[in-house]
């Protein structure tokens, strides 16, 4: 019985080992570095936000005081790859991939209205929306030379998850 006691116990201790703790080793070396957050809590117009490291990505949540909320999922060492997972109230119909990329830049219009500082945002929208015409769900579109934009949804009843994946790589 002592035997299985302490058989758990290194168990408990090695799987301890590999979690969040590594995570500033693994960053060490990277291109981009550690994930941080995009957001705050001081942020125009977010009711909460809360932004963590879990089994290296960069998880990000933003809840808005309209009612949508945004989810941010980095990922990546020297390819960065952030999901951008907005959840809009409201009825959706399916519709042309079209009106998802609109969809898509009006989200990335109104993250570029926070403020100054979140005017990539603008210039990312602007990106998309001049390839539009090429953009098809669920797959990945080059926007600009070296960056890929991906759009794809999931509706139910009363809202819509519209999941915009900006990366370095297909």
């Amino acid at each position: 019985m002592r035997t299985r006691s302490v058989v758990v116990t290194i168990l408990v201790f090695l799987f301890s080992a590999c979690g969040e703790d590594n995570t500033d080793a693994y960053f060490e070396n990277c291109k981009y570095g550690k994930p941080k957050a995009i957001f705050s809590s001081d942020t125009p117009r977010v009711e909460s936000h809360s932004f963590r490291i879990k089994n290296r990505e960069g998880i990000e949540e933003i809840e808005f005081e309209s009612g949508k909320s945004l989810t941010i999922i980095q990922t990546g060492c020297d390819s960065i790859r952030q999901v951008f997972q907005f959840r809009l109230p409201g009825s959706y119909e399916k519709g042309s991939a079209l009106k998802w990329v609109e969809l898509t830049v009006e989200q990335f219009e109104f993250l570029a209205s926070l403020g100054p500082e979140y005017m990539v945002f603008s210039s990312w929208a602007q990106s998309i929306a001049a390839r539009a015409e090429f953009i098809k769900l669920a797959g990945s579109t080059e926007i600009q030379p070296g960056f890929f934009v991906g759009i794809d949804r999931v509706i139910s009843r009363d809202h819509v998850d519209l999941l915009v994946t900006l990366s370095e790589s297909p």
